[in-house]
């Protein structure tokens, strides 16, 4: 599956695409579009035709919970 992280850089967001692979048959019930997630895994990054591609094989998947900000902390 593919997935993006969004930046706001000014007045325009930036996105950065990720491709994971994983090897596992189990699919959690979060795992919906629009589901933020936390992964962990080997990172591969390569350019092709001057592209920055990244993927990630996958050894841990769990749902990412946006914590609170606290600026004091």
């Amino acid at each position: 599956f593919s997935a993006f992280s969004a930046e706001k850089i000014g007045e325009e967001f930036a996105f950065t695409w990720v491709r994971f692979v994983r090897f596992s048959e189990e699919k959690e019930e979060w795992l919906q579009p629009k589901a933020t997630i936390e992964a962990k895994g080997e990172l591969e990054i390569s350019v092709y035709n001057d592209r920055l591609n990244l993927g990630c094989k996958v050894a841990e998947l769990s749902q990412w919970e946006k914590k609170p900000y606290h600026p004091n902390n």
